[in-house]
């Protein structure tokens, strides 16, 4: 009720509450014109009518997946939005933009991977959203000047699960497998690691 209300200072308390028990995102209502409060901040000074996943939750559908840099932090974030209606009518967006450095960072101790295990996450267009190194997100793999890799990349892109080798500083071994939710493709492998000479 708080939400559906509109009124950002009925629902600021609960907002914010929600942003420190989530994952690390930053949570958001958003007006229909684009306008929109940040937990913990209130109104901020941008907008985000351009965005895909806005338009998409006005038009009364959720949104996930959309990876953006966000105008009010400048982090790297995936998006979850959806409308939010007063009966038939969309007073607004309800939006978190889960920050992806950081969910990596926590996935990769939460996960205690051996030093020769990989993890990543592509979306639809090849560019990396999740990662074991935290400053490959917002890159494209395939342009890393492996052709091996850049093949195996169209593989993933290609097939909704299956198994890809490439060379990139040793050779890795990658399954992977397509969530149905975001349309990524979540891999998961190991590296072989070269003697130093």
């Amino acid at each position: 009720r708080e939400v559906q209300s509109g009124e950002w200072n009925r629902m600021s308390t609960l907002l914010s509450a929600l942003e420190k028990r989530s994952v690390p995102a930053t949570v958001l209502f958003a007006r229909p014109h684009g306008a929109y409060y940040v937990a913990g901040k209130g109104m901020v000074p941008y907008n985000i009518r351009d965005r895909a996943y806005f338009q998409k939750a006005l038009s009364g559908e959720a949104a996930l997946g959309e990876l953006v840099v966000s105008r009010s932090t400048g982090l790297k974030s995936v998006v979850a939005a959806v409308p939010v209606k007063k009966g038939r009518r969309i007073v607004g967006v309800l939006a978190a933009a889960i920050h992806l450095e950081e969910l990596s960072r926590i996935l990769k101790e939460e996960l205690a991977l051996p030093p020769n295990m990989v993890f990543f996450a592509l979306n639809g267009d090849g560019l990396t959203a999740l990662s074991w190194k935290a400053d490959q997100i917002f890159t494209y793999p395939a342009q890393q000047g492996s052709e091996t890799l850049k093949e195996a990349v169209a593989v993933m892109l290609a097939d909704k699960e299956g198994m890809v080798e490439y060379d990139l500083s040793g050779k890795r071994r990658v399954i992977f497998k397509t969530s149905p939710f975001t349309g990524w493709r979540f891999g998961l492998g190991y590296r072989e690691i070269r003697p130093i000479q």
